[in-house]
Formats: structure tokens, C-alpha cells, sequence
């Protein structure tokens, strides 16, 4: 099995912090990305959420789409809330024959409050993290059912992606308990 390699447009245009790569056209983050060597490109924040505009767009350069960050908010939602919070994501993905799911912690994140010290970024406790978890698993489960995965480091294959970030909950309190975390790039599965 080959695998192949997407790109992020977050190395080109910033959704956090928008005025880092504001004005970069999105025709110019696939050209380079195709002119990389890349075979795909992660959803961000300013490609068009209708695949019947998206699909020719991407496929005009030769790109798929990898997949796409979800800003989920599980530790203010139950898992049903979140389901459907992320129905339209995940009928896009699907719709764009993506099978990765990118699902990122991103309540009571301060990472886009640019006043606030990264000290004051919020912790989980010992009942916060099983309820995260819990819930967490429940709607990789639920995303796992819709067809969706994605390789990672230390496992063959999983169901979704966790992308660590400075600034959010579940981020800073791995940290603490490792200085060492590493996110690599996400293969792609390979093309049918």
C-alpha cells in the first residue's frame, strides 16, 4: 500500500489568527500544494463548503481533499449535540470521498483571544477527562459508523484524527503530562 501525503492550508492562510495569510487566494494554496508534491489538501477555513463547487475545484489541480479540522465542543455538548453540530462537516467529507475526520477540542479554547497568557488556558480534571473521553469515543464511534478514519503514529488506523493545538484544554493538559508530543503529517488512504 502507498501512502500519500496532504497538506494543510494553515501553512498558507491562519483560520485562528486571520490576518496572518490574509488575502492568500485559495487557487494559490492548491497550485502550491500540487506543485509540492502533495496529493491532497485538509478543509480550511476559506475553501467553499459545497462539494459541488469544491470537487471540480480540487480536481482542476489534481488534489483530493484529506479531510477537515471540526471545532468540537464536548465539553459543552453532549454527544448528541455534537453529532449535530457536525452533520454538515461530515456530509461534505463524505460527499468529497474524504476519509478523515479532524476533530479538535476547541471549547473554552483561548488560542484566538490574543490578550489571554497560554498560563491561563483551562484544565481538565480527573472527572473532566472521563467525561471527555467518554464522550469523545462515543462520537468517533458515531463517525467510525459514517465510513471515516485516519492513520496515526502509534496505530494502523483509527477513526478519527486529534490535532493538538496551544491554547485549548485537551492540548495544554497532555503537555503537562509530555513535552514530547508530535503530530505528524496525515496520510491520505489510498485510492481505491
Amino acid at each position: 500500500m502507498a501512502i500519500r501525503f496532504g497538506v494543510s492550508p494553515i501553512a498558507w492562510v491562519n483560520d485562528d489568527m486571520p490576518q496572518l495569510g490574509a488575502g492568500t487566494a485559495l487557487t494559490t494554496i492548491l497550485a502550491d500544494a500540487r506543485d509540492i508534491g502533495f496529493e491532497g489538501a485538509e478543509l480550511g477555513g476559506i475553501f467553499p463548503r459545497d462539494a459541488e463547487v469544491l470537487k471540480p475545484l480540487m480536481a482542476g489541480y489534481g488534489l483530493d481533499l484529506v479531510g477537515g479540522w471540526f471545532s468540537g465542543n464536548l465539553l459543552v455538548h453532549d454527544v448528541e449535540a455534537e453529532i449535530a453540530a457536525a452533520a454538515d462537516h461530515l456530509a461534505l467529507l463524505k460527499a468529497m470521498g474524504s476519509t478523515v475526520f479532524v476533530h479538535a477540542e476547541t471549547s473554552n479554547a483561548i488560542h484566538g483571544q490574543m490578550g489571554t497568557p497560554l498560563a491561563d488556558t483551562p484544565r481538565l480534571d480527573s472527572a473532566g477527562w472521563k467525561l471527555f473521553g467518554d464522550r469523545l469515543t462515543r462520537f468517533a464511534d458515531y463517525v467510525a459508523g459514517q465510513g471515516l478514519r485516519c492513520s496515526r503514529m502509534l496505530e494502523s488506523t483509527c477513526l478519527m484524527s486529534r490535532w493538538p493545538h496551544r491554547a485549548m484544554v485537551v492540548s495544554s493538559s497532555l503537555r503537562m503530562m509530555s513535552s514530547d508530543i508530535v503530530t505528524p503529517a496525515c496520510p491520505m488512504a489510498p485510492r481505491p
